[in-house]
């Protein structure tokens, strides 16, 4: 979480990586966090909330909140002016408990809460944060557009409110996602991340499976294909070029593994992934 400048402007998106602790900071908008990579807490008033890349969360405007990545985490913010929140609301066909939970946000009372959705349904919502802020929010019109998108998909996934408890991954899972993550283009090896791990080759991979459900290069190969969609879809470089970015030189290669994740190509993608047809459909439901 990073301060914003104070001029009053209805909707703002901040894409933003962390690093380091962010000590306990109030802002006057209502703010909905989705985690698009990595794991974080947020601590507010001696309540400890753990999210994982997919989980939202709800924040009172106000609301004193500090961070804490685990050990990086990568967030999209929406900062939600309270009166022009209440205002949407107010028209929307959102329902209870997400209007409830967005109402107390604007007022800024209750407690932080948080969504964790399906797997299929983080997907979903990862691509939808990062496409929406790629996009400029600075007029009212396209600030309309946005929320609209916005309480569109967390009325999808509003079925898991209160959710149950959840518990982090191992540490040294954690640090060697955050490894993988800070150079995806090297040539890794799981003999590689045992050292940094300071675990056995098998060790890890028991690790990797009790906690992500999936094996050390299994894992390598679907943070490669997150940051190759990104890539396609905020950078006009080639198909080759994205996948080389993300350590795959074979393009080909690169085009198997996407189709097999996403169910999608790399140049289908892009064609189907820009604002214009997120914001003209998908959201829209």
């Amino acid at each position: 979480m990073e301060a914003v400048a104070h001029e009053r402007r209805p909707l703002r998106i901040l894409h933003a990586h962390h690093s380091a602790a962010v000590e306990p900071i109030a802002f006057p908008q209502a703010k909905v966090v989705v985690v698009t990579a990595g794991w974080t807490k947020l601590e507010h008033r001696g309540q400890v909330t753990p999210l994982t890349e997919g989980d939202v969360a709800i924040l009172p405007a106000q609301a004193l909140v500090a961070g804490v990545p685990l050990p990086v985490a990568e967030t999209v913010t929406f900062y939600l002016d309270p009166p022009f929140l209440e205002q949407q609301l107010a028209w929307t066909r959102t329902v209870a408990p997400l209007a409830t939970t967005l109402h107390a946000a604007a007022a800024g009372t209750g407690p932080i809460l948080s969504l964790r959705p399906t797997t299929t349904e983080r997907r979903t919502i990862i691509k939808q944060a990062r496409t929406l802020a790629a996009c400029d929010a600075s007029s009212a019109r396209v600030s309309l557009e946005l929320l609209g998108a916005c309480l569109s998909f967390l009325a999808r996934i509003e079925h898991v409110i209160s959710p149950p408890s959840y518990v982090l991954p191992r540490s040294d899972v954690r640090a060697v996602v955050a490894a993988l993550r800070g150079d995806l283009a090297r040539r890794w090896a799981v003999s590689d991340l045992s050292r940094i791990a300071s675990l056995s080759m098998s060790q890890l991979t028991r690790s990797f499976n009790s906690s992500l459900g999936s094996p050390p290069m299994q894992v390598l190969a679907r943070l490669r294909v997150e940051r190759l969609a990104e890539l396609l879809l905020t950078t006009d470089w080639t198909v080759q070029r994205c996948a080389e970015a993300v350590g795959w030189f074979d393009p080909c290669y690169a085009t198997r593994i996407m189709k097999r994740l996403y169910g999608i190509t790399p140049s289908e993608y892009r064609k189907t992934a820009r604002c214009r047809r997120w914001l003209g459909s998908e959201f829209r439901g």
